[in-house]
Parts: structure tokens; sequence; C-alpha cells
């Protein structure tokens, strides 16, 4: 733009050096020459404000596509984060169930031996009052009777 006008001064000036009018003729020029300038520097404002006004809208732009972007790495990154999450969630709930079910087969098969233990303890008819009764020796009668309390103690606790 600036050519623009260095050219059309440039042809001005020349064209008035060359033909040499008279002094209305050469001030008739002169004023077209700045009534030109003038219109020439209103366009190169108006072009200089509508670039200014492109490339701000472009930093805008670029600017939310920065933010967007960052945006989408973060929810990336956390989604990433809750399926290890979930990964780990799943095989600690396969780890508890599978302990669940083992403690369940080992309770029953605690269950049954002391139901095992409690009816051969009944039919054999080992209580405190027929040991006594039965006439055999009290003391041997005692340690098994204890021994029997501390096995039972023992598989009920663990």
């Amino acid at each position: 733009m600036w050519r623009v006008l260095a050219g059309v001064l440039l042809a001005l000036w020349v064209g008035s050096a060359v033909g040499a009018d008279t002094p209305q003729a050469l001030a008739a020029r002169q004023a077209e020459a700045k009534k030109q300038q003038a219109e020439l520097r209103s366009r190169i404002d108006a072009l200089q404000k509508q670039i200014d006004h492109q490339e701000s809208s472009r930093r805008d732009a670029a600017s939310d596509l920065k933010d967007s972007e960052s945006a989408i790495s973060d929810i990336d990154r956390r989604l990433n984060e809750l399926e290890r999450q979930k990964e780990r969630v799943s095989d600690e709930l396969e780890r508890l169930s599978s302990q669940t079910a083992s403690q369940k087969k080992l309770m029953g098969q605690r269950q049954a031996e002391l139901a095992r233990q409690l009816r051969a303890r009944y039919s054999s008819g080992l209580s405190p009052w027929a040991a006594l009764l039965s006439g055999d020796d009290p003391q041997a009668i005692s340690r098994e009777l204890s021994y029997l309390g501390y096995i039972s103690r023992a598989q009920a606790g663990a």
C-alpha cells in the first residue's frame, strides 16, 4: 500500500515538473494528490484494522484450540487411570470371591467335623457324670475329656 502511495506521489511530482503548468493547475493537482493520499491512508488504516482483527481472532482461536487439546488430554489421562483402577477392583473382587468360596468350604468342613465329634461324644456317653459313675480311673477320664475339650476349642477357633 505504501508503494502505491509513493508511486502516485512520484507520478504527480514528475508530471508537474514536465508540464510546468500554471499555479492554479498546480494547486489543483496538489489538492487532488492530497485527497488521494488521504483516501489511501484511510484505506490503509481500514486494512490494518481488519488485519489486526483477523490476527486477534486467529490468536483467540489458537488459544481456544490449545485449551481444548489440554482438556482432552486431561480427560484421556483420567479415563486411562479409571480403566486401570477398574481392572484392579475387578481383580480384587475376583480374589475376594475366591477367598469367600474357600472360606465357606472350610467352614462347612469344620462344621461337619464338629458335628461328627459331637455325635461321637454323645454316642460314647462321655460326660463328667457318666465317667464318674463308670468306675474307670477318674484321672484318665479327666485327661481324655480335657484333650477332647482342647481339640474342640482349637477346631472351633480355627
